[in-house]
């Protein structure tokens, strides 16, 4: 039987992101490192996060 998958689909010409205004000078001046604790095992991450797009044909594994 064959896998039908219904429902809005969307890609990168479907969504918008609104610039904001910024207090920084410059983009250089960002800073994108977040520091995740885990609970349970006691480590610590200090890193860029990087989430793959959750959208059809996009990203790479």
């Amino acid at each position: 039987m064959p896998n039908i998958q219904e429902g809005v689909k969307l890609d990168f010409k479907d969504v918008l992101l609104r610039p904001k205004r910024s207090t920084l000078r410059s983009r250089s001046d960002v800073d994108l490192n977040r520091t995740y604790h885990f609970k349970r095992s006691g480590h610590e991450y200090t890193g860029i996060p990087l989430i793959a797009a959750n959208m059809d044909t996009i990203g790479t594994f």
